[in-house]
C-alpha cells in the first residue's frame, strides 16, 4: 500500500511524497543475518544510530488503541517524538490510515507547547481530547540500498508516560521504504517469507494497560 508522507516544517513550503513501505518483526539473530546479507548486496549506512523517544496520546477510554486493534478506518496515531534526548527537537507527528491510503504529517513544536499538551491534553477533531499515555524508546540504525531506505529498530522499551521503562520488546523491527513506483514484490525479495503485523503503539499500550 502506498504511503503519503507530508512533512511540515514552517516557514518552508509543504513537501509531499508517496512511498511504499513494509515493516517486519525479527529476532535479534534474524535481523543481524538480514543486515549482513543486505550489506553484501551493497547496502550503506546513512548516518549514526539515534535514540528515539515517542510519547503516544490516546483518549481516556483508549479509543485509538481499540481502533488500531480492530483495524478500523479512518484511524490515527498521534505522538510527540524527540531524538537523542534533545529538548530542542520535538516533533508532533500524526500517522493516519484511511480508505484512500496511509500518510504521516510531522511538524516542529516548541518545548513549552509540548509541556502544555502533556498538562492539558491535545485536541483532535476525530477523537476529541487526547492525553499522553505511554512512552516508547528505541535505537534506530539508518541504511540505504539502491532506491530503498532501510531502518533497524532495536532495544525497544515500553514505558508509562512518566514511569520507568520496565518492559523490553523481545523483537527488533526492520522497515523498508521506497518511492511509490517500487512494488511490494520488490521489497519482499529482501525479506523472510514469514511476516507479521507489528505496532509499537499497540504493543506499548497493551503492555502498560493490559487491555488486549
Amino acid at each position: 500500500m502506498a504511503t503519503l508522507v507530508l512533512i511540515i516544517s514552517p516557514p518552508l513550503p509543504l513537501l509531499m511524497s508517496f512511498r511504499t513501505e513494509e515493516k517486519i518483526s525479527l529476532s535479534t539473530s534474524q535481523s543481524h543475518d538480514i543486515i549482513d546479507n543486505l550489506n553484501g548486496l551493497g547496502m550503506k549506512s546513512l548516518h549514526p544510530k539515534r535514540l528515539i523517544s515517542s510519547i503516544y496520546f490516546d483518549t481516556s477510554n483508549l479509543q485509538m488503541l481499540d481502533d488500531s486493534e480492530e483495524g478500523l478506518l479512518p484511524r490515527k496515531k498521534i505522538r510527540i517524538r524527540s531524538y537523542n534526548n534533545s529538548a530542542d527537537q520535538n516533533l508532533l507527528e500524526k500517522k493516519i490510515s484511511s480508505i484512500e491510503g496511509r500518510f504521516k504529517t510531522s511538524s516542529k513544536i516548541e518545548h513549552q507547547i509540548k509541556k502544555d499538551y502533556f498538562k492539558n491534553g491535545y485536541f483532535d477533531r476525530q477523537y476529541g481530547i487526547l492525553f499522553p499515555k505511554v512512552r516508547v524508546e528505541y535505537e534506530r540504525n539508518y541504511y540505504k540500498l539502491d532506491n530503498l531506505r532501510v531502518t533497524l529498530d532495536s532495544n525497544i522499551r515500553y514505558c508509562g508516560f512518566k514511569g520507568e521503562c520496565f518492559i523490553r520488546e523481545t523483537s527488533n523491527v526492520l522497515e523498508f521504504k521506497g518511492s511509490a513506483n517500487i512494488s511490494q514484490d520488490d521489497l519482499y525479495q529482501y525479506m523472510p517469507s514469514q511476516r507479521r503485523r507489528f505496532s509499537k503503539f499497540a504493543n506499548a499500550m497493551n503492555a502498560i494497560y493490559k487491555k488486549y
